[in-house]
């Protein structure tokens, strides 16, 4: 026993101290539990922490636009593509109708 009237037991915890009642009573307080990531995920918290710093918040919006500017030239691609497969076509079209012209032009000559 020590002056308070409390017995240290050791075999249990090194923080906890038994008084004549039998309750427990902390010397160190026990540390806060984290909170719950928001949405249960881990990652989430992690981001929504990350939101608050200037340099990811830009590097985001560089990764956002830069994203979209490939959508959008993605479009004008497929565009300038099917045009061309037009252009091809239309050439193939034309070659094929002038080498059978030439074959009848001979076959008649």
């Amino acid at each position: 026993m020590n002056v308070n009237g409390c017995t240290r037991m050791d075999s249990r915890s090194k923080n906890q101290h038994f008084t004549n009642g039998g309750s427990i009573k902390h010397v160190i307080p026990e540390p806060e539990p984290e909170p719950e990531p928001p949405s249960g995920s881990e990652w989430l918290g992690n981001f929504s922490d990350s939101l608050e710093q200037e340099e990811f918040k830009t590097a985001g919006i560089v990764a956002l636009s830069t994203l979209c500017i490939g959508f959008i030239m993605l479009a004008f691609i497929a565009k300038r593509l099917k045009r061309l497969r037009r252009v091809v076509a239309a050439r193939n079209r034309r070659m094929a109708a002038e080498s059978m012209a030439d074959e009848f032009d001979d076959f008649f000559d």
